[in-house]
């Protein structure tokens, strides 16, 4: 079940667990790395940051997954008021919505961003710098990436993930005419590690990757914090 097909209110209810689903997923994270460095003294932040990226997969993502299923079974009656069928007009705007959403991935620019490159051109350039010119450029594209944009993908990402869940666990399905039972709790981390495990391997990939650059880049750093105060100092 996508949310496309989910009626409003039942879309906004996901949206919202969706929202403290990702806030668990990314505490998760972070504490994992935390402990990793003040209790087990491992320097490397490639190393914790995968293992915090792999927390937040298995105790963050399909925990609390888990959870949530465990949670609807307590009454199914309400999570099949969840999944009510959307209008036509509902799916529509929903679809207006994730095109909207797909947009910087095709032109990666925001249009904020193209806005600030046509007025502040030539001129600019002779006055400020090329430099700052694209610090500042840089510092909006980092701002709508990780205060807009990547928070909005994720919800809508774990939003349809809890979706599925509540289907495939709580409610059942129907396919032309025919009812499926909802599957039994015992086989929600085989069938779900099963449907997720390459995005949870990506995502460990990704954060050893970034936290090895980044040791890489600033040696005497063992956070991020860290890193960050030695380029301003530099």
């Amino acid at each position: 079940m996508s949310l496309e097909r989910i009626a409003v209110p039942g879309r906004n209810r996901l949206r919202l667990h969706a929202t403290l689903l990702l806030l668990w997923s990314v505490l998760v994270g972070i504490a994992s790395s935390a402990v990793l460095l003040h209790l087990f003294q491992v320097y490397s932040m490639a190393v914790r940051y995968a293992v915090g990226a792999a927390a937040m997969y298995f105790l963050g993502f399909l925990g609390g997954g888990w959870c949530y299923a465990a949670w609807w079974n307590q009454s199914r009656e309400r999570a099949g008021l969840l999944a009510t069928h959307a209008s036509r007009e509902e799916q529509v705007s929903y679809q207006e919505l994730r095109a909207l959403l797909r947009k910087p991935l095709v032109n990666p620019l925001p249009n904020g961003l193209k806005w600030f490159l046509e007025i502040f051109d030539y001129v600019l350039l002779e006055r400020v710098g090329l430099v700052l010119f694209l610090a500042y450029a840089l510092i909006v594209t980092l701002i709508y990436l990780f205060l807009i944009y990547l928070p909005v993908i994720g919800v809508e990402t774990f939003a349809g993930y809890l979706a599925e869940v509540v289907l495939e666990f709580v409610i059942g399905a129907s396919i032309v005419r025919k009812i499926l039972k909802p599957r039994a709790l015992d086989e929600y981390w085989p069938v779900m590690v099963k449907k997720t495990w390459i995005t949870g391997c990506l995502l460990v990939a990704a954060a050893g990757a970034t936290g090895f650059l980044i040791q890489h880049l600033h040696p005497g750093a063992e956070t991020i914090f860290q890193a960050l105060a030695q380029s301003v100092a530099n």
